[in-house]
């Protein structure tokens, strides 16, 4: 889900959560829609990699988001 839509999404109300999940070189911003669905944040049709969870917990709060799960192994 590019950046765009996911502004647009949790403003509507279209979206319930953000997960951020570890991957082996970093973390990714998963978005459950209103469907229970899981979507990756996308820039330019590609998952964005945050280096640490500080700057992906940011981006999730300023999109407007309060709570944000992070997801252990």
């Amino acid at each position: 889900m590019e950046f765009s839509e996911v502004y647009l999404g949790q403003k509507m109300g279209a979206l319930k959560e953000v997960i951020l999940q570890p991957k082996p070189d970093g973390w990714i911003m998963l978005l459950r829609d209103e469907d229970d669905g899981l979507l990756p944040l996308t820039w330019g049709g590609r998952a964005c990699l945050f280096d640490s969870l500080g700057p992906a917990a940011e981006l999730a709060h300023l999109i407007g988001f309060d709570n944000v799960r992070v997801q252990r192994h």
